[in-house]
């Protein structure tokens, strides 16, 4: 008697033992620790950096900002060590095998040309300024007799096959490149031509955007001087009627188009498939679309509709962003009258609660979000999927770390303390996402830090793909853990260390240690009934699942709901131009009336 209560002493202790261990392992067991975010600090760094480019084949970082006087300024640096490096003023990302540097002449003049992954100069430095390789041609630019740009094309050899005799140019993308000049009265003409300089499509329109989904948006001004926009598709064929007040580009098959103040959406024959009734529309973003329309009091509010037009999610916030990852940002107002994002599902859910003051779609699983601490001071950070804090919000600014230049996700805080985001325009943060490495970047003070995204997946990222997660099954597989950069040695004292380390057994020696334990407990209770040997094994415990994040996707993105926002942004390239300006100050392109 007293031995079967022994027995069944052990037994209960073992299969407590056993749930004990699956609790503290199972994480451990069915995927990788958790990985470990360091911060690697950039040595030396005072100026006020905007842009970060990261240089994956040299493992350096190239920092942009501008000067007093509106000139660029550039430094780099080694992401591993956060020294800074020398040998080049600035460097791009390699793009087809070659990638864009720049270092000041002897007259102190910045002069670009492309180097290999040897660092060896494969084209010299002889050119005011270049663009990354795009189908086999760079966009490069020179400085005439009389002080005027002059834009051509050059192969990877660095022969001129397209003469630099345009006043504006831009990438190849689709075959086509958008080209334009302007007569002795700055009146500017814009066409397109092909990768032999050949010219596709006459310089004749006012304003032009690149093709996307093999059309591309044109204008030509009215009888009133007023720009009506239309599309053509690749030769020169109006496929849509210049009719249009505003219409931009084509996403998943539709684009917003604009008359009198009102919104609405066709196809690509031309056909409206959304009746234009909404003060405000921005594209189709993972098949929803933010749209917008004014309350009996004048305040606008907004929503989303799917494809045949139907409300999912009720025109009821104050502000809205658009679907990156199967999230939106959505704002509203508090009781004290604050602005507060927050991110919904497809189904309209809040799923991240609206806490921030500031907050910008997902990409490869994260979202700078930004708060007022107790004192009033802004803290930048990064969140997941669930609103867990990744990246504490500690820092005074923070952003994404892309790989071509001249694109920044860095939010701003102007006198009034509102805070601002170039990429809440659609079009620039679309630019900005397909762009995005698997770095991230934190300032506090004039210190600058760079760490890697853990979710970040190479394969999707810059791809363009919409990895949208399927219906009921938001979450997948975790991706491994990226590498942290560097050992943190340039870390300064002051500066926070930014590391997040995982805790518990590692799964190896989880493994052994349950077998083993298991293996006494078994031999424990053989030795005490040696009478009635027993093949019993304790009872198995499920292990716990793994602890799942979502799957790195590509997005497209959509304007701010922020007041005015608007007639900010060029509608071709996305840059933001001052109220009342009348040429972008980016591509020269006259802006629409809207």
């Amino acid at each position: 008697m007293k031995q079967n209560q022994v027995f069944r002493r052990l037994l209960s202790l073992a299969a407590a033992l056993a749930l004990l261990l699956s609790l503290c392992s199972a994480p451990g067991l069915a995927a990788e620790e958790e990985a470990e975010i360091e911060i690697v600090w950039l040595s030396g760094a005072t100026s006020e950096y905007q842009y970060f480019i990261y240089i994956q084949e040299l493992g350096w970082v190239c920092c942009e900002t501008y000067s007093e006087n509106g000139y660029p300024v550039y430094a780099v640096y080694d992401v591993s060590t956060g020294a800074r490096i020398e040998e080049f003023d600035a460097v791009g990302i390699f793009t087809e095998g070659l990638a864009l540097v720049a270092k000041e002449d002897a007259d102190g003049n910045e002069k670009c040309g492309f180097i290999d992954t040897s660092g060896k100069t494969i084209v010299p430095l002889e050119y005011d300024s270049a663009e990354p390789f795009s189908e086999g041609l760079a966009l490069v630019m020179k400085y005439d007799a009389d002080g005027n740009w002059k834009y051509g094309f050059i192969d990877k050899t660095g022969k001129v096959v397209v003469p630099l005799e345009y006043d504006y140019a831009d990438s190849i993308s689709e075959g086509l490149a958008w080209v334009g000049k302007r007569d002795t009265d700055w009146n500017r003409k814009y066409g397109f031509i092909d990768k032999s300089g050949k010219t596709v499509v006459p310089l004749e329109y006012d304003s032009v955007g690149s093709y996307s989904e093999g059309l591309a948006a044109v204008a030509k001004k009215d009888a009133d001087g007023k720009q009506k926009f239309g599309f053509i598709d690749k030769t020169g064929k109006v496929v849509v009627p210049l009719e249009y007040d505003y219409a931009p580009f084509f996403f998943e098959g539709l684009a917003e188009v604009a008359k009198e103040g009102k919104y609405g959406f066709i196809d690509k024959s031309g056909k409206l498939v959304i009746p234009m009734e909404y003060d405000d529309a921005a594209p189709f973003s993972e098949g929803l679309a933010r749209v917008g329309k004014r309350d009996a009091d004048g305040n606008e509010k907004y929503g989303f509709i799917d494809k045949s037009g139907k409300a999912v999610i009720p025109l009821e916030y104050n502000g809205a962003g658009f679907f990156s990852e199967g999230l939106a940002w959505v704002v509203k107002m508090d009781a004290d009258g604050n602005r507060k994002r927050g991110f919904i599902d497809k189904s309209g859910k809040i799923v991240v609660p609206l806490e921030y003051d500031y907050a910008e779609p997902f990409s490869e699983g994260l979202a700078r979000v930004v708060k007022k601490d107790a004192d009033g001071n802004w803290r930048c950070g990064f969140i997941d999927r669930t609103g867990k804090a990744i990246v504490p919000l500690e820092f005074d600014d923070d952003g994404y770390v892309t790989n071509a230049y001249g694109y920044s996700s860095s939010c701003f805080i102007n006198d009034n303390g509102y805070v601002t985001y170039y990429g809440d325009n659609y079009y620039e943060f679309k630019m900005v996402h397909d762009k995005i490495t698997e770095l991230r970047w934190v300032k506090k003070g004039l210190s600058y830090g760079v760490f890697k995204n853990p979710y970040y997946t190479p394969a999707a990222s810059g791809s363009g793909e919409t990895n949208e997660p399927s219906a009921g099954n938001a979450q997948t597989a975790a991706p491994s853990p990226a590498k942290t950069p560097g050992n943190g040695k340039s870390t300064p004292d002051a500066a926070p260390t930014g590391q997040s380390k995982s805790s518990g057994l590692t799964p190896v020696l989880a493994i052994i240690f349950v077998v083993a334990v298991a293996a006494v407990i078994l031999l424990l209770i053989l030795l005490l009934r040696k009478k009635k040997p027993s093949a019993a094994v304790a009872p198995s415990v499920s292990a716990f699942p793994a602890p799942q994040f979502p799957k790195a996707q590509s997005a497209a993105s959509q304007t701010s709901a922020a007041p005015a926002a608007k007639e900010l942004f060029c509608p071709f390239c996305g840059c933001r131009a001052e109220p009342g300006a009348t040429y972008c100050p980016s591509c020269g392109r006259e802006l629409p009336n809207r």
